[in-house]
């Protein structure tokens, strides 16, 4: 009986917390016990309105917690990370780590057969090793899936 492949880290990945914005937004909440919302559109260089929808998704999944209040009679939005919001953002941060963890381990892996590495000793190229993985892995009825990761990863667009 085979061992089950253990599953690719970038299916770690969530989708809600992956968004390049919202991953931002959980990071400077992070940092911090509570945010006003005027000090996080700030930081990450964001309207108002496109910061608003990403809270909105934030807080329906139930990674921030959204006060509203007044500051000196002026309304005022703070914002908080929920425990919820904590565990998702360190999931995602391992799944990342996971990620560049198995990229450094792929490229820094010598070549089969090429000694140490690829041409005088130098370790074979992202694209090359990817190509040499996917060979393996794929059955030879699948030579047109093998011609294009060939081409797609030696930069050749036929």
């Amino acid at each position: 009986m085979t061992e089950p492949r253990p599953s690719h880290p970038a299916l770690s990945l969530d989708d809600t917390v992956h968004q390049r914005v919202r991953l931002g937004i959980l990071t400077v909440l992070s940092e911090t016990r509570e945010c006003k919302f005027a000090t996080l559109r700030d930081e990450l260089g964001l309207t108002d309105g496109n910061l608003n929808r990403h809270l909105r998704i934030l807080e329906q999944a139930e990674l921030l917690q959204v006060n509203e209040g007044y500051e000196a009679r002026r309304p005022c939005t703070w914002l908080r990370l929920t425990r919820q919001g904590r565990a998702a953002l360190r999931a995602e941060v391992a799944a990342l780590e996971q990620l560049v963890h198995r990229l450094r381990a792929a490229t820094d892996e010598p070549e089969a057969g090429r000694g140490a590495g690829g041409p005088a000793g130098r370790a074979a190229p992202v694209g090359a090793r990817a190509h040499q993985v996917c060979c393996q892995r794929i059955s030879p009825p699948t030579t047109v899936v093998m011609t294009l990761v060939r081409s797609t990863a030696s930069g050749d667009s036929r």
